[in-house]
């Protein structure tokens, strides 16, 4: 949970960077509030907050990311090969282990029962219910049922909505919320217009909303209010986005 907000906070980061460049007075703020949320999203533990820190970076840098692709990797290099060193492994180990404890590099939770286990059964519950679902919050007690084990939900929002509502209310609300998007990052990624550079806002915007969408994939962190709340702000941006004229001088 704290993953995804982070990751939903990383594009507008960027963005303030890419505004802020020109002056070293708004620049260094901006830099060491971002590095804090880069610093931070490691020591979630969360891979799936990894991937999004870099997806996020990508997407808003754009052909940009491929010139800071040489400095990361000499960077990474450097560390690699220098802590090899005696003395030098030493000096990192004891830096890395008071800036980040070595149970977020190592402490990845192993379970007999894997993502494909609960998305298999709750594939199975689908199929035996397709029209209106077995109700909301039923996926528990069905999983328990089954295996013995408890989990909270699906770790997909889409599978919930169809598991608990069924079918074609899951397909109503996720059409409508991928047409929107669609519309809308077709309209700022797409459209060749000579002022698309100057809507960086709007681009982490919707680069925000597709990490949102993408990540409820593996994990369902909407459950959360606060994300909850967070994600519908960012589609009624997006709706906006899709409907305004943003070329408009007035």
């Amino acid at each position: 949970y704290a993953g995804i907000w982070l990751n939903l906070i990383w594009p507008f980061c960027f963005a303030f960077l890419i505004i802020n460049r020109k002056s070293i007075f708004q620049l260094l703020p901006s830099f060491i509030f971002t590095f804090g949320i880069a610093l931070t999203t490691v020591l979630t533990n969360s891979r799936s907050a990894w991937i999004g820190i870099v997806s996020g970076s990508i997407l808003i840098l754009g052909k940009k990311f491929i010139r800071i692709i040489p400095t990361l990797s000499l960077a990474s290099l450097i560390i690699i090969f220098s802590s090899l060193i005696p003395s030098f492994g030493k000096i990192y180990e004891s830096i890395f282990n008071v800036i980040i404890p070595n149970q977020n590099w190592i402490s990845i939770e192993q379970s007999q029962l894997t993502r494909n286990d609960i998305w298999l059964s709750a594939m199975k519950s689908i199929i035996r219910n397709p029209i209106f679902g077995t109700g909301a919050g039923s996926f528990p007690k069905i999983f328990f049922s089954e295996t013995g084990v408890f989990k909270g939900h699906t770790h997909n929002l889409i599978l919930e909505l169809m598991l608990s509502y069924g079918i074609p209310a899951a397909l109503t609300i996720f059409l409508t919320i991928l047409i929107i998007f669609l519309v809308s990052f077709r309209k700022i990624y797409f459209k060749n217009h000579p002022k698309d550079r100057n809507h960086i806002f709007e681009k982490a915007w919707m680069i925000s909303l597709l990490i949102f969408i993408v990540s409820q994939t593996v994990d369902v962190q909407y459950f959360d209010g606060r994300i909850s709340i967070l994600f519908w702000i960012l589609l009624a941006g997006a709706r906006n986005i899709a409907k305004t004229n943003l070329y408009n001088q007035n």
